[in-house]
């Protein structure tokens, strides 16, 4: 999956419709074709379904790239470092425990 534009080195958005899915850089306007890997990622349904980010998640606690915060853990019960992700089309911020690796949307504990 490129994550940077290969010009500017801005982040990449991942743009889907109906029919296609490809990366953007917002600063110079570069498509990137993606990687049969990140296939994962791409829906052709409407609504959502967290399933196309299944690797997403599964790597959310160990991924250097999610911004870490100290925050309580509703499984560890206590003050711990958590990485959170943002995922779906209203990005929805999902935080994980690196201890434990419970996952958990706020306020839906």
């Amino acid at each position: 999956m490129p994550l940077f534009c290969d010009i500017c080195n801005n982040l990449l958005s991942v743009i889907t419709t109906a029919s296609t899915f490809y990366f953007k850089c917002a600063q110079c306007q570069k498509r990137f074709k993606p990687l049969p890997d990140d296939s994962l990622r791409y829906e052709e349904s409407t609504g959502i379904n967290l399933l196309i980010y299944k690797k997403i998640l599964q790597n959310a606690a160990k991924d250097p790239l999610n911004p870490k915060v100290l925050r309580d853990c509703p499984n560890c019960k206590k003050k711990t470092i958590i990485r959170q992700v943002r995922l779906g089309d209203d990005l929805r911020l999902i935080n994980t425990c690196i201890k434990c690796e419970k996952q958990w949307i706020d306020g839906a504990h």
